[in-house]
């Protein structure tokens, strides 16, 4: 009984102890992204970075090795002891719990084998010095305000002591042009490695929330800055702006019966039919489930009532998918300098009900059946 209370009070440390460890962990793991949609950019930004730490770590490894008749062997081993974490964080599951805890830790030990390079290599008139800058920005692609705070205190810190240890040891050699070259290319291709990455990021997600992924139309967070332009310019030429409110008839009913995949099938063929039937300069947005809105700069109410009545006729012209269907449109206009966009849109809901009241399969001005001239 007594062995068994003891093994119990053991079990009961390990336990408290492995807890204890889980809990600094989690903390360590919290700092770093605190929120789940903080992680979520972490894991989605460390993926594409994948290919700029590459090229940072071949570029700026292949620098420091072409040194090593110059500066001695140790130069590999710490070439070595920096591309080790990076290695090995290839291999770590992309949405484990520890991603980020390696990440942050693979980011120290390069700065820490970057200042140690440097140290060798002759502090404040090493070559590769410079290269301490690049881990800020690998952290700043990925982390948050703070983290990217404490890298960059790592960093100077680093660097600091790089030069300032460096006035203690024996003067080292001084680097051959090649060296020098060969460092400042590095330096570029890293820098620019990155600079392209966010850059790309930054594009991708622009284009992300200005576009429906399911059509590939503008969604209606880019119409208001579009229309805005479109009424500026019609202000001071003093021309018109249309906009043409559709809407797929029993949409609903093809959901219910064939099921969304179907569905998505409907709203993409009928998305693609209203793009092709449209001048270049004529923009149509997905601004609802299966609700459109062509933007016409330029056109009167007359020739957006004819854009309307052929958009009506192209997605009728033939079945989707083996389903036939239909579309009902209702248009608006407006001139002049007091163009607004919620007010036109409004005109044009109006319109777009009579025509689902009158039977659906046409187009409607104003709640009345649209007679071009």
């Amino acid at each position: 009984m007594l062995k068994d209370r003891a093994t119990d009070a053991d079990n009961d440390r390990v336990g408290l102890a492995g807890d204890v460890a889980q809990g600094d962990t989690d903390t360590a793991r919290r700092w770093l992204c605190r929120t789940e949609m903080e992680r979520a950019r972490f894991i989605d930004m460390n993926e594409r970075v994948r290919s700029a730490r590459r090229v940072q770590g071949v570029s700026m490894g292949l620098a420091v090795l072409i040194s090593t008749p110059v500066y001695g062997w140790w130069i590999t081993v710490l070439v070595v002891g920096a591309i080790a974490p990076l290695v090995a964080l290839e291999k770590v599951p992309e949405r484990t719990i520890t991603l980020e805890r390696g990440s942050a830790a693979s980011m120290g030990t390069i700065i820490l084998m970057l200042g140690l390079v440097s140290l060798i290599t002759g502090g404040v008139h090493s070559p590769f010095l410079p290269f301490l800058s690049v881990p800020t920005l690998m952290l700043a692609a990925r982390f948050r305000v703070a983290v990217v705070a404490a890298g960059l205190a790592s960093c100077a810190v680093v660097g600091g002591v790089a030069m300032l240890g460096a006035l203690a040891l024996p003067p080292a050699p001084a680097a051959p042009w090649w060296v020098s070259l060969a460092a400042y290319a590095a330096l570029l291709t890293g820098l620019a490695a990155i600079s392209m990455t966010l850059l790309g990021a930054e594009l991708q997600s622009r284009g992300e929330a200005a576009v429906d992924p399911l059509t590939g139309l503008f969604n209606r967070k880019a119409l208001a800055g579009r229309f805005a332009e479109a009424a500026a310019q019609a202000a001071v030429l003093g021309g018109w702006v249309s906009v043409v409110l559709c809407d797929l008839d029993h949409f609903k009913t093809v959901n219910d019966r064939f099921g969304h995949d179907r569905g998505d099938i409907v709203l993409r063929e009928a998305a693609y039919r209203m793009r092709k039937t449209l001048r270049t300069f004529d923009l149509v947005y997905r601004i609802g489930g299966e609700e459109f809105l062509i933007l016409l700069p330029g056109q009167d109410l007359p020739s957006a009532v004819v854009v309307a009545e052929r958009l009506v006729e192209d997605v009728a012209a033939a079945p989707i998918d083996g389903l036939p269907l239909t579309m009902s449109a209702g248009v608006a206009a407006g001139c002049g300098s007091d163009l607004r966009l919620e007010p036109l849109m409004k005109r044009a809901d109006v319109a777009l009900y009579a025509a689902k009241a009158g039977g659906r399969n046409r187009v409607c001005v104003d709640g009345r059946l649209a007679e071009p001239a």
